[in-house]
C-alpha cells in the first residue's frame, strides 16, 4: 500500500491566517474566536471541532479553559504557488 502524503491543511492555514489578521496574535477569549468563526459561515456545532483542530495542528494554544493564542501565521498568499506545486496542481 502507497504511503499517503501530508496534506498542507490549506483552509486552516488561511483561517489562522485572518484569525490573526482580526486579533493580531494575542490572547483572546475562546467566545470571541469562536464568534468570529460565525463571519466564515462555520456552524455552530462545528465551531469546537475546528477549534480543537487548530489546537491539534499547532495553529493556536489554549491558554486555559476560555482563553487561546493565535500562533504566527506559516501562511502567506504571496507564496500560494508552493502548496499548488505539493498538491500537483501545476500543469
Amino acid at each position: 500500500m502507497k504511503k499517503k502524503e501530508e496534506i498542507p491543511c490549506i483552509l486552516y492555514l488561511y483561517l489562522q491566517l485572518k484569525l490573526d489578521e482580526k486579533f493580531k496574535g494575542n490572547e483572546f477569549p475562546l467566545k470571541e474566536v469562536s464568534s468570529y468563526l460565525h463571519e466564515w459561515r462555520i456552524p455552530k456545532q462545528l465551531r469546537p471541532l475546528v477549534i480543537k483542530e487548530f489546537e491539534m495542528l499547532g495553529l493556536i494554544e489554549k491558554k486555559d479553559r476560555n482563553t487561546i493564542k493565535i500562533g504566527r501565521p506559516e501562511f502567506s498568499m504571496e507564496r500560494v504557488n508552493e502548496y499548488y506545486s505539493k498538491l500537483h496542481l501545476f500543469t
